[in-house]
């Protein structure tokens, strides 16, 4: 029941910040023309994204928390290890992302382009970062699979309780 709370207040969280961008949004510059009823007026990024990063940046990690809340559903009180590396993988895909962020907003305010590797920086974190990250929780879970997540007691038990369900359903 813990987690459903921490899940449930993480959804309350996120849907109160996309409801003050929303509520910025209104605030933003619309121009009137005679083809499009309300257009946004297009100018510098840094003018229109400055009040969404911060709350951009909040909703993705309350997102990543429920990621992370949902992968530890099953995870029993004395799963101490599983817990420790599940908040470890948290701390490292939160860290990606608030990098990702940060540097995306360095590169609004200087628009200037730098590289890293191929691409320029946000990019490079989006595509090496973002997506690597949660391969981390992938090899969490196929490394450790049998230790943590499904070990061979639990397993036993289980093939006891489904024979015992056949043995009464064949009578």
């Amino acid at each position: 029941m813990r987690f459903g709370l921490i899940i449930l207040t993480l959804l309350i969280g996120i849907w109160m910040v996309m409801g003050f961008a929303f509520y910025l949004g209104e605030l933003g510059s619309v121009i009137k023309t005679s083809d499009f009823g309300d257009m946004h007026a297009g100018d510098e990024g840094r003018i229109r994204h400055e009040p969404f990063l911060p709350l951009g940046w909040a909703v993705g990690v309350l997102q990543i928390s429920i990621f992370v809340c949902c992968l530890s559903l099953g995870v029993g009180r004395k799963d101490a290890p599983f817990r420790r590396a599940l908040a470890a993988g948290w701390l490292l895909f939160a860290a990606v992302f608030t990098f990702l962020a940060v540097s995306y907003q360095w590169y609004v305010e200087r628009p200037q382009a730098n590289f890293l590797g191929p691409f320029p920086t946000p990019t490079t974190i989006l595509l090496l970062g973002m997506w690597g990250a949660p391969l981390y929780f992938v090899a969490l879970f196929v490394l450790m699979f049998d230790r943590w997540i499904l070990p061979p007691e639990s397993l036993e038990r289980a093939e006891r309780l489904l024979d015992v369900l056949k043995e009464e359903e064949s009578n």
